[in-house]
């Protein structure tokens, strides 16, 4: 079953002195664990800080590439009061399962009596104080939260998250940004895809073969088909299909050569007509002696080009997809923690899972958190039930008193799970 980390129940009994009259009162107080409750001491997602003056507003700039606009007086105080001076702004995002796993974020959503795990999107943390005071957002001018994404599935919710109630509250939607940074990139990019595509494809020369008879022929340059126009002294060898081949036609002088290609690779039809005369051969272009290896340095060089344009539309490639970023765009009402995300019902498959050290010694862990990086989702569970999706980049994250114990996406992708599988003993590393 997918629930929170939960530690053993601390029952507090309290005993209060009353007058004689009065009898003892003893009560019964359950704590709960924090809702945000990380795993491991002294390891967190930190938080980026900021000064924004209030009265004029800001555009924060965070190291990931989202950003946060402050409209000015954007802050007011407890009593409703617009704020003046700087305001400190504190602001994190979690962009994977490890980072909800070691900031200790529930992933959990419970709806009409069923727990699901979500998969996230964008999911960020913003606070502020002013001279250490709390402050709050003025609703007449709300702040904005542009998260960058990898993910533009507007199946997606807005999520905010309520630390008093202990769950997460479905606000509606986030609004998706596809934002050019660098119109002329896309420019660019197209003319290189059209060069790239519009190059004949460029053949290896073959060494004439001594023992296959070759034809020597004077074809004009503009007549040559544009893979051979490159290269010099071309000859024709006489394929090994051609049965009809005549040694004495070399002899005789034609009026025309034509040069054909056929459905065979490197195979053409070299085609001479004299009045009303006319024979074909199967032949493949070929190189004697220095012309070969003139040839063939062409070719390495002609290779090295299209190589070198080839790596050019790579980067212009990646650099569009670095400049065309997906935003998700909110605008909040509080100060905490939002999430984008869907919940995920398909492609689980529950097993029971073992787990031993690098020794072969058994691990009895107290809790275990599935990373699917796929999915962008961290499922936590406790016990021996697992749930796995067999199909995806995945990796386990467990803890015990003695420390955290990993099993890596590697060692997933190596342990040959898959749907039929039911229990699985986990070599975990430490």
């Amino acid at each position: 079953m997918n629930i929170r980390i939960f530690f053993p129940i601390l029952l507090l009994v309290i005993i209060t002195a009353c007058s004689k009259k009065e009898k003892n009162v003893i009560s019964d107080e359950i704590i709960a664990p924090p809702f945000i409750l990380k795993p491991i001491k002294n390891v967190d997602v930190p938080f980026e800080t900021f000064k924004v003056e209030a009265e004029k507003g800001k555009k924060l700039e965070v190291q990931s590439g989202s950003y946060i606009i402050f409209p000015p007086d954007a802050f007011v105080d407890a009593d409703g009061n617009m704020i003046k001076g700087n305001v400190d702004i504190f602001f994190r995002e979690f962009q994977d399962p490890f980072d909800f796993f070691v900031a200790g974020i529930p992933m959990q959503y419970d709806t009409l009596g069923s727990t699901y795990t979500f998969e996230s999107s964008a999911m960020c943390e913003i606070n502020a104080l002013y001279n250490n005071s709390e402050v709050f957002i003025n609703p007449n001018n709300r702040p904005s939260i542009h998260l960058i994404s990898k993910n533009d599935d507007e199946k997606h919710n807005l999520y905010f998250m309520d630390t008093i109630k202990r769950l997460w509250i479905p606000i509606g939607k986030s609004k998706i940004e596809n934002k050019v940074t660098n119109l002329p990139v896309s420019s660019k990019l197209n003319n290189a895809q059209k060069n790239i595509s519009s190059e004949d494809e460029l053949k290896e020369p073959i060494k004439a073969n001594p023992q296959r008879p070759i034809i020597t022929v004077s074809i004009p340059y503009v007549d040559f088909l544009p893979e051979l126009k490159i290269f010099k002294n071309t000859k024709f060898e006489v394929d090994q299909s051609e049965t009809k081949y005549n040694p004495k036609d070399g002899d005789l002088e034609w009026d025309k050569v034509k040069l054909q290609e056929t459905d065979s690779e490197g195979l053409y039809n070299l085609i001479f007509t004299s009045g009303q005369r006319k024979v074909s051969y199967k032949v493949r272009p070929v190189y004697e002696g220095d012309d070969y290896t003139a040839a063939m340095k062409i070719y390495m060089n002609k290779r090295k080009e299209k190589e070198i344009e080839e790596n050019r539309l790579k980067s212009i490639i990646t650099t569009n997809r670095n400049l065309n970023k997906i935003y998700r765009t909110f605008s909040i009402l509080e100060f905490g923690i939002y999430n984008c995300d869907q919940i995920i019902e398909n492609g689980i498959n529950e097993i029971l899972a073992d787990y031993i050290d690098q020794d072969g010694n058994k691990i009895k862990v107290t809790n275990s958190a599935l990373v699917n990086l796929n999915k962008n989702a961290l499922f936590e569970f406790i016990g021996s039930s697992l749930k796995v999706f067999p199909n995806d980049k995945q990796g386990i994250l467990s803890y015990n008193s003695e420390g955290l114990y990993f099993f890596t996406t590697s060692d997933f992708k190596n342990s040959q799970i898959n749907a039929d599988t039911k229990s699985y003993t986990f070599k975990m590393r430490k």
